[in-house]
């Protein structure tokens, strides 16, 4: 399979799409970090080391002279798996976000931890040879017309980072009771998880140069239903995958799930960059460095999303999972099984 993963993450490194997150290129106009403004293009002898085809792969995720110094300190290593640039790109994309100049070094190894990982996670989820198939496409379509983890490329931060909303929500229409909760529901909501995971970084090169800011609605949150397992499960494909939220937004959390932060602590949840607030009034004053005012209708906003033109601009760069989803949606729509809950109707 490794001859495989390395000529499919080739054809993604020259077709994947600049769409979504093309805005803000950090603070800062000089030289250094990985927040620095300047293109990896000012380091002295980059061009003519890096190559054309390199060259636009670092163009779309934005990288700076910081990113072009860890990965060549990445390609120097020895013993790593079997990897393409486009792997090690989003590798070095999530590890540097936030990391300070002449940290180079550190952020390297974390780096070449990452792409060991990734050969597991190819190994447990076919991360990236694995192919969509109905049952999980169909899965997807439904849980975002539920407005669960939904990315529109016309919504992204002031960063430039992509936005995921969430109206977290657990009807029949996306969720199955506790007991209908079976091995198989659980394993597939994994493999689903890790496949919609490596669409949104094929679509979205800003998802790991700056992170994936994430907005929810707790509202509807049901305790009685949600697999709290889940959490553990995504926990443990986010460690193998090249995925990091940037920021974690919650409004309307009702006192369970106050206490479910509180007992992470402060430093917990600025690690993870958690925040909770009362209502979308608050969300958007408190984050109006990051987020404009602009917001979905199911999360409290006005503005009005088309789930399946974001479900295509999920799938612009695979021809055939496109394909795939266009027609599990035109069949869920003609039979009457596509879902529609109340905060989904503009």
């Amino acid at each position: 399979w490794k001859d495989e993963r390395t000529a499919t993450a080739t054809a993604t490194a020259t077709t994947v799409a600049s769409g979504g997150g093309d805005g803000g290129g950090g603070g800062g106009d000089g030289g250094g970090g990985a927040g620095s403004g300047a293109s990896w293009r000012s380091e002295p002898g980059a061009e003519a080391m890096v190559g054309r085809e390199r060259g636009e792969l670092f163009d779309r995720h934005e990288f700076t002279p910081f990113h072009v110094r860890v990965y060549a300190l990445v390609r120097e290593a020895r013993n790593l798996p079997v990897v393409s640039d486009q792997e090690v790109v989003w590798a070095t994309g999530v590890a540097c976000i936030g990391a300070p100049d002449g940290d180079e070094r550190r952020v390297a190894r974390a780096v070449e931890d990452q792409l060991h990982a990734l050969d597991e996670a190819e190994r447990r989820y076919g991360w990236l040879h694995g192919k969509w198939t109905r049952p999980l496409m169909t899965r997807l379509v439904r849980t975002w017309c539920c407005g669960l983890m939904v990315i529109d490329p016309a919504l992204v931060s002031k960063t430039g980072a992509p936005m995921q909303w969430t109206h977290e929500y657990y009807g029949d229409e996306c969720y199955p009771s506790r007991e209908e909760q079976t091995d198989e529901w659980k394993k597939e909501s994994t493999l689903m998880f890790s496949m919609m995971v490596r669409s949104i970084v094929r679509s979205y090169p800003m998802a790991t140069a700056k992170g994936i800011v994430s907005f929810s609605d707790m509202v509807d949150f049901d305790w009685s239903r949600y697999d709290m397992e889940t959490k553990r499960r995504n926990t443990d494909v986010n460690k193998l995958i090249p995925l990091k939220f940037a920021r974690m937004i919650s409004v309307r959390p009702d006192d369970k799930m106050r206490a479910f932060f509180d007992e992470m602590g402060p430093r917990a949840l600025r690690k993870w960059g958690f925040v909770a607030y009362d209502d979308y009034a608050a969300a958007v004053a408190g984050e109006s460095e990051l987020i404009s005012s602009e917001l979905p209708t199911f999360v409290g906003g006005s503005y009005r999303l088309d789930v399946l033109a974001c479900l295509k601009a999920l799938f612009r760069t695979e021809p055939e999972a496109l394909a795939l989803c266009e027609s599990v949606y035109e069949e869920l729509q003609s039979t009457g099984k596509l879902p529609c809950p109340k905060h989904m109707v503009a």
